[in-house]
């Protein structure tokens, strides 16, 4: 069975969170990959859910926002992309603690196995990906400003030595006048 869960990041809960670990309207699609066990844990679960997606609804879901919630929260959004095999091992790992612990809790220990996580889509809001853009344009900014800096520094180094071999051919030039005169005399 899959069931496709969403989570979004709201804007006063950006507020909440510290600059570095911002949300930032991210928006988090989770596929989450369980079965029913067969037997009588099987049996306990449809006595107390009556049906998967009862089940799906009370248990699972909630356990799922939750535990994305608290796994994204921790690392930078730019870090969700780059760290993506991160977050979803600790999304997994605390989404099967957490059902585990609430099935064995409501007496149907064993009854679901999570198969798999699978983190399908990390969608940002239009003002993250524009601060995203911005920053580097600001980045590219800057290395031309270094990368002219450096060209001006080696144009007025060529300037000077061309200035020093001008005057270093003068000088030269006068002296061989100068000692041509003098043996001519």
């Amino acid at each position: 069975m899959f069931i496709r869960f969403r989570r979004e990041c709201s804007r006063q809960r950006q507020r909440q969170v510290h600059r570095q670990r911002i949300c930032r309207g991210v928006s988090t699609t989770v596929t989450v990959q369980f079965s029913i066990s067969a037997g009588t844990s099987a049996t306990k679960l449809y006595q107390k859910f009556g049906t998967v997606d009862a089940f799906s609804k009370a248990v699972l879901s909630p356990i799922v926002h939750d535990s994305v919630k608290a796994v994204t929260a921790q690392f930078a959004a730019e870090d969700l992309v780059t760290k993506r095999s991160q977050v979803k091992l600790r999304v997994e790992q605390l989404l099967r603690a957490t059902v585990y612990k609430t099935l064995a809790d409501k007496g149907a220990a064993n009854a679901v196995v999570i198969a798999n996580v699978l983190i399908t889509d990390f969608a940002f809001s239009e003002e993250f990906d524009k601060s995203i853009e911005d920053k580097v344009k600001a980045e590219q900014d800057a290395q031309r400003a270094v990368n002219e800096k450096a060209k001006k520094i080696t144009q007025a180094e060529a300037s000077a030595a061309e200035k020093r071999l001008s005057a270093d051919a003068s000088k030269y030039s006068a002296k061989a006048k100068a000692d041509a005169i003098s043996y001519a005399t």
